[in-house]
């Protein structure tokens, strides 16, 4: 039988404990326990621990002087992914609706600029 996440759908528990664990942490200010990631996902300390290890060997959190877990540098490059994948993913369609608009694109550097043609200076 395969395992089943959380929720309830087929997956990846551990992973899912994972990822949960490191929304827990990305959410807070003040970073979190290994017992507070524990009583949060219910789970056991040690499997909080674990997973959290996990997360700290890939850089997505950082374990502070206080013993608090802390989002850490591997988010960033994550966030900075997503970022570059949503503008490649959004401009065809900004480029389409740009054209049934009759709206045209002024190119810049790292931006799109969209006027009405009538407007344009070519």
């Amino acid at each position: 039988m395969p395992e089943s996440t959380p929720n309830g759908a087929p997956g990846s528990q551990t992973l899912a404990r994972g990822l949960a664990a490191l929304q827990l942490v990305a959410a807070s200010r003040t970073g979190l326990t290994v017992q507070q990631v524990a009583d949060d996902i219910g789970v056991h300390r040690t499997i909080a621990y674990r997973l959290l290890s996990t997360l700290a060997q890939f850089r997505m959190v950082a374990k502070g002087e206080d013993g608090r877990y802390r989002s850490a540098a591997g988010l960033a490059v994550l966030g900075a992914s997503f970022d570059n994948n949503v503008r490649q993913l959004s401009v065809p369609t900004l480029r389409k609706l740009a054209d049934e608009m009759a709206y045209e694109r002024v190119d810049g550097k790292n931006r799109v600029k969209l006027v009405k043609r009538s407007e344009s200076t070519e």
